[in-house]
């Protein structure tokens, strides 16, 4: 306070004077009522930032760290015994549950499933000890790092050990459950320098124990010749019989196409900016009629012919694309969905480009859509083929965002154009607030990588309010339309297209 302010407060009469306390004290009530809520919002938030944390880098069954964090870890370590000359042996186990575990997954309730897992990892964390880490990278399949095992002989003992203990009942609820488990071992430095190699060898070692049906076995190099080889002929059977199915497909499968709208908000209104596609693939089973995708793409990707079904797709999307632009608009584009198998397919890249020569596309009309999980197991490889395809001109689009808890990580190394918020956050988002913030957390990182953004699964109006709230602008799901034909398809996008709707007239399709 200057002096012309105290000599202006003594010209003040005691009326006044009382007056201005009064004042002052209601400010300073104002200001501490204003910081608590900022203390607590700022609580709120620290708590929010600890739960989309805790659900990116541990496993939820479990509670251990997942291969997000175990890669991180691992590198770390790795890093640090190279660079100190560090030598000393360090194992790399994994274990893998038997089909017991798919079984009772699949026939009990999945309480009685998650609960096993539970005691699984509480086996493993109490009999590997406090100095070494277990890691719950898979659903069925952990990893334990085992530092400075000292020679072969001490491991050995430890993985008998670690059989017995698995083998042992799990008794919950009036029912005796048993497990067995596979074990495949890489050591460091004898079987790799790097986690991908290690956990490659680990990976080889632990295929060869699980279809031996062994307890265990340690990588080495006549194991990885002979899965290789067994891999190599079943590739070959599948080529050989490629060539058939793909003469008949056409008789069978066809393509639906979802739209996916891109709206501008106002105040009372939005206004359908552009339409999109999303190809997917349907199966008119000859004699059983139609058949769900979900159960037939799983097993097209577990038996290889995933290959021939998703060139299929692509070559079909392609035809599409072209006859569209012939006869009706050249600025539509489409998404197709490519399978892990498919992606890490060495002949993916030059099919595709094969495809887009022959149907004279340009490569930006055709985005290629890959899901989250498949570019976990081999993040390296991944990068490397998503930037052959973005070098070529493709956009891609990372599918099913956040059904793995794994991207937030490594999401900004990606080379992607496009995320797309998987469903099971939006069906939650009206009922749940951590789910809630859970989203809002990843939409902002999004919108700071300066990502486009999609969110899948949009079924009521609620949900649309909400996410609109949060500043998403693309949508797709069945609040909008279930997925067409190609003519329905045509017909919707003439319909709604620079249309402008309230948002309280506007009708699911359908």
């Amino acid at each position: 306070m200057n002096k012309d302010e105290i000599q202006k407060l003594k010209t003040l009469s005691s009326k006044e004077l009382i007056s201005l306390v009064l004042t002052l004290e209601e400010e300073r009530e104002t200001l501490v009522t204003q910081l608590g809520e900022i203390a607590s919002e700022l609580s709120n938030l620290k708590k929010e930032n600890s739960d989309l944390q805790k659900r990116v880098i541990l496993n939820h069954k479990t509670g251990l760290p997942n291969h997000v964090q175990a890669n991180e870890d691992i590198n770390i370590l790795l890093e640090k015994k190279i660079s100190s000359n560090d030598m000393d042996p360090m194992a790399f186990i994994l274990v893998k549950l038997n089909e017991n575990f798919e079984a009772i997954n699949k026939a009990l309730k999945p309480s009685i499933s998650e609960w096993v897992l539970y005691q699984i990892g509480v086996r493993l964390s109490e009999l590997s000890g406090m100095e070494n880490i277990v890691y719950h990278t898979r659903e069925d399949e952990f990893l334990i790092v085992y530092q400075d095992i000292g020679d072969e002989s001490r491991l050995h003992m430890f993985l008998q050990l670690l059989n017995e203990e698995l083998k042992r009942p799990h008794i919950f609820s009036g029912y005796n459950l048993t497990i067995d488990t596979s074990c495949g071992v890489s050591i460091f430095p004898k079987h790799g320098m790097d986690r991908n190699t290690l956990l490659h060898n680990s990976d080889i070692a632990l295929s060869y124990a699980f279809k031996q049906k062994l307890s265990y076995t340690l990588y080495t190099e006549e194991i990885s010749d002979l899965v290789i080889q067994k891999m190599e002929l079943q590739n070959s059977i599948i080529k050989a019989l490629e060539i058939q199915a793909i003469k008949e497909i056409d008789k069978q499968f066809y393509l639906n196409y979802q739209p996916i709208l891109t709206i501008d908000v106002g105040e009372k209104h939005f206004k359908v900016k552009d339409i999109k596609a999303e190809s997917l693939i349907r199966w008119n089973h000859p004699e059983k009629g139609g058949i769900n995708p979900d159960d037939f793409i799983p097993l097209a990707e577990e038996t290889g012919l995933i290959i021939p079904l998703g060139n299929w797709v692509l070559f079909s999307a392609a035809r599409q694309l072209q006859k569209w632009r012939e006869t009706y608009s050249d600025d539509i584009q489409i998404s197709v969905n490519v399978s892990p198998r498919q992606f890490y397919n060495p002949d993916l890249v030059d099919t595709i480009q094969r495809m887009t020569d022959k149907y004279d596309l340009d490569p930006a009309h055709l985005k290629i859509e890959l899901t989250e999980n498949s570019l976990i197991d081999n993040p390296v490889n991944a990068i490397e083929k998503l930037n052959q395809l973005r070098e070529a001109g493709f956009h891609i689009s990372l599918d099913d965002f956040g059904t793995g808890y794994s991207s937030l990580n490594y999401l900004k190394d990606l080379p992607v154009d496009t995320v797309k918020i998987d469903k099971s956050f939006v069906s939650k988002i009206t009922d749940s607030n951590l789910d809630h913030s859970i989203l809002k957390g990843i939409l902002y990182f999004i919108n700071e990588l300066n990502l486009d953004l999609i969110v899948e699964g949009v079924e009521t109006l609620e949900q649309l309010k909400i996410l609109v709230e949060l500043g998403c602008r693309t949508f797709q799901g069945f609040y909008f339309s279930r997925a067409l034909s190609e003519n329905e398809f045509i017909d919707y996008r003439d319909k709604l297209m620079n249309k402008e709707f309230a948002v309280s007239s506007w009708k699911k399709e359908d």
